[in-house]
């Protein structure tokens, strides 16, 4: 192989880091950031808290069914569960619509959905850690 070619392989090894889940978040969270303090929107911390709790629920509801399904030996690359993505999408559009709007919604009603979102997540990713066992001990069993 040309050096020109293991650098790009190399490169390309090195950017996969990048495409976890974790790490958009935190790209993410600084791309936002950004586009507020552009368009000057003031942001309330009791939002920033629930954009926090959100993406630290989805991550780590992520995570146990990741760990799960590595622990069984099955395969466990990021599958987007469209349920759990689409309630934490659904929420995070109730917080920037806040923001964006200038709604100002009570602090209570915002981290209740943030709350009620999260919970959501962490059932739905027991859900699919038991349904991976399930999977894992049928896989075992045909063996």
């Amino acid at each position: 192989m040309s050096s020109f070619t293991k650098s790009i392989i190399r490169r390309m090894i090195d950017m996969k880091k990048w495409i976890r889940p974790d790490s958009l978040t935190v790209i993410g969270g600084v791309r936002a950031a950004a586009v507020s303090r552009f368009f000057g929107f003031e942001i309330d911390p009791a939002n920033i808290l629930a954009w926090a709790f959100l993406l630290l629920g989805y991550i780590k509801a992520h995570a146990l069914v990741v760990v799960v399904r590595y622990a069984n030996g099955l395969p466990y690359g990021f599958r987007i569960n469209s349920r759990k993505t689409i309630f934490t999408l659904v929420a995070f559009l109730f917080v920037v619509c806040d923001v964006a709007f200038d709604l100002q919604l009570p602090t209570e009603i915002i981290l209740t959905v943030a709350a009620a979102v999260t919970g959501y997540n962490y059932m739905e990713a027991q859900k699919d850690a038991r349904e991976a066992e399930a999977e894992a001990a049928e896989a075992r069993q045909s063996h």
